[in-house]
């Protein structure tokens, strides 16, 4: 057998090792809480449960699809085989880690290292499509607790005050949120406020410097693709109504 032949063989077992090990490690994390043993024991509608499934499922598959598109709108030669492999791998790690940033971190050593000659791109693309997964979340929200409000049945009744104040800070949220997105496409639209410059001016400032200046230069990247990014927001919508649906059916 030859040398190369022995390291695929080697390099295969060892993806294979780790697949396996992320797989039982997060079977066991599931063990530890005592929902997962509620949940087996009771009678299950597996109808729901499969309908509940494909929600989760397309609401991922959303997300990669959205980075793909930011990327590839970068000029960054990028197949959407490796962005659903990386996406996944990536999802993974966000269960495996604190947080999502785990996940999107996995996603920044494995794209630049396909995109060495363009880093900054490549990072940009991440931190962009993660600003666009959180913004949608928050207008999703905002418009489900202004929906809230407004419902009129019983309980809403016997509850009036507290659902007159959420009404309104669903309301004021929504209204904050879009008018926030506006403003932050104009600016984004505008290179004085994105450029070198503003990045240097705020990567001086203490503690969140370096953070503000890695979003207004993923912003600058992104200039002349805003119509990119629109259609990114609006599909991330899809995401987060499905994933509130696999919860519906699951429940």
């Amino acid at each position: 057998m030859s040398d190369r032949k022995s390291k695929q063989i080697a390099v295969t077992v060892i993806k294979v090792g780790i697949s396996a090990g992320l797989l039982w490690y997060l079977f066991q994390k599931a063990n530890e809480n005592s929902a997962f043993d509620t949940l087996s024991g009771r009678p299950k509608d597996w109808g729901l449960l499969t309908a509940g499934f494909l929600c989760a499922l397309g609401a991922m598959c959303i997300t990669k699809i959205r980075w793909c598109l930011l990327v590839r709108a970068l000029d960054l030669d990028f197949a959407m085989r490796d962005a659903f492999k990386l996406g996944f791998i990536g999802y993974a790690f966000n269960f495996a880690t604190v947080g999502v940033v785990g996940g999107d971190a996995i996603k920044s050593v494995y794209i630049t290292r396909q995109q060495p000659e363009r880093k900054t791109e490549a990072v940009a693309s991440v931190v962009i499509d993660r600003l666009i997964g959180v913004y949608s979340l928050l207008i999703v929200g905002a418009l489900a607790c202004w929906y809230m409000g407004a419902r009129s049945d019983s309980f809403v009744a016997a509850n009036t005050e507290a659902f007159d104040k959420l009404q309104n800070l669903g309301k004021t949220a929504a209204i904050a949120l879009l008018v926030g997105g506006v403003f932050g496409l104009i600016v984004m639209a505008i290179p004085a406020l994105t450029g070198q410059q503003m990045q240097t001016r705020l990567g001086a400032l203490p503690k969140i410097g370096g953070i503000l200046e890695k979003i207004v230069r993923a912003a600058s990247l992104y200039r002349s693709k805003i119509s990119v990014v629109l259609f990114s927001i609006v599909i991330s919508f899809g995401t987060h109504v499905l994933f509130t649906l696999c919860a519906f059916f699951v429940a």
